[in-house]
């Protein structure tokens, strides 16, 4: 399991987290989890932090470690920093708890150096992209807080202009993707399925003009933009 509701809503101070029945399967000691602000946030404070506006807007999601697991039980390293409650009904009962997801995966994509030239991954036209359970860390280049400005060209190909800041190097992009031939043996053109996009840039994972995939169970953290995208349908 990439992620799960919570049993019950998680405060400020807890040093546990309770699920439904068992601890999500897969998670261990030392995995890296996260919860989401789950507060209803004013409109313009979030038109404040898309416009860059520093300094009115402390966003409340956080990282814990597991320290160990107890039957339905996930025991933290330390204690949670903030609330993390569910969302109520017109009578003020829960009717949705609270999200939990693990970061971690045992294979692992990421920039090398997350504060200089960053990686992205693009699938393209004929690409096979059959992508399961890893982790993408610190990728894509596109920069959300800074006007786009694309390398151009003239009419014979020469370079005219190089570009600071060129659109659609986003941290999983799938472009124009059609997948092989006789497509993927499960039927779809491709699949993309328990993935960890942690750190992106401008958007996190880009469905560009890219039809019959399978895209589930996934997790987006920390990305500056949008963590979904489906461009031009």
């Amino acid at each position: 399991r990439t992620w799960e509701r919570l049993l019950l809503q998680a405060r400020a101070g807890d040093t546990q987290l309770g699920f439904y029945g068992q601890a999500p399967a897969g998670w261990k000691a030392g995995d890296t989890i996260i919860l989401p602000d789950t507060r209803q946030v004013p409109s313009t404070l979030a038109d404040d932090v898309i416009n860059g506006v520093p300094g009115v807007f402390e966003g409340q999601w956080e990282e814990a470690v597991i320290q160990s697991i107890q039957g339905d039980k996930v025991i933290l390293t330390a204690p949670l920093q903030y609330d993390h409650l569910g969302a109520f009904n017109g009578d003020g009962i829960a009717e949705q708890k609270p999200h939990v997801a693990v970061l971690d995966r045992n294979i692992e994509v990421r920039s090398e150096n997350a504060e200089g030239t960053r990686g992205h991954i693009m699938g393209l036209y004929r690409a096979e992209i059959d992508v399961h359970y890893a982790r993408f860390k610190d990728l894509g280049r596109t920069d959300a807080f800074a006007e786009l400005d694309n390398t151009t060209f003239d009419e014979h190909g020469n370079v005219t202009h190089i570009g600071t800041n060129q659109i659609g190097r986003y941290a999983f992009h799938l472009h124009h993707l059609v997948g092989p031939e006789d497509g993927l043996p499960s039927g779809y053109q491709y699949r993309v399925v328990g993935n960890t996009i942690d750190g992106g840039r401008r958007w996190g994972f880009v469905c560009h003009n890219t039809h019959y995939g399978l895209v589930q169970d996934n997790v987006a953290y920390d990305i500056d933009g949008p963590a979904y995208v489906t461009q031009d349908g």
